[in-house]
């Protein structure tokens, strides 16, 4: 089982997906952890280019297929296993330009049509954080992490119509992992 993160910059994605994580191997379930390859692209570059490099929409294109390549590795070499990732490939199309994502070429948008059919779980967090936090790995502002949220759910009514995403609200992180928890839970018991 897949199970991707969606959400906005400061919205818990991660925190979340790794206390999923942890909570599953310690109840025995085969489980694997894909962390945000944004932040590592973009790590790299900051760590290469200094502080005032711009992720270009090859760069995001990058981020969607490293995101995919990890996703996908798992999946096929665990099938059995509960594959959680802290960010969905599809996040990338988000930061991207119209025209850029216009411009896929026939191999790029055959990624796209399989990074989305591999897609079986998507938990959208809501964003929890009302302030900028001074993280290096980070771009955006609160302005614009909310304009990104606000986007999501036409970014998965376009490409994931087949999955039904479950919006964590709730306000503390521990909440939302109980809640995603819940959903995992319920999918592997009704597998």
């Amino acid at each position: 089982m897949l199970v991707n993160f969606i959400g906005c910059p400061l919205s818990g994605k991660t925190t979340i997906a790794a206390a999923v994580f942890a909570s599953l191997k310690n109840d025995g379930y085969p489980t694997e952890f894909i962390s945000e390859r944004a932040r590592f692209h973009i790590a790299r570059k900051r760590a290469t280019e200094g502080s005032r490099f711009k992720l270009t929409d090859e760069d995001q294109f990058g981020i969607f297929r490293d995101q995919f390549e990890h996703e996908d590795s798992f999946k096929r070499a665990s099938p059995d296993s509960v594959i959680i990732a802290d960010a969905s490939p599809l996040l990338a199309l988000l930061y991207m330009s119209d025209e850029g994502v216009q411009r896929f070429s026939t191999e790029q948008q055959e990624l796209l049509q399989k990074a989305t059919s591999n897609m079986q779980v998507v938990l959208h967090c809501d964003p929890i954080s009302n302030v900028n936090v001074n993280d290096p790995n980070r771009l955006h502002t609160l302005e614009q992490n909310l304009q990104i949220h606000a986007r999501i759910p036409d970014l998965l009514a376009k490409y994931a119509q087949h999955v039904e995403p479950v919006l964590l609200t709730e306000r503390f992180a521990h909440s939302r992992t109980t809640s995603a928890l819940r959903e995992i839970y319920t999918r592997l018991v009704n597998e």
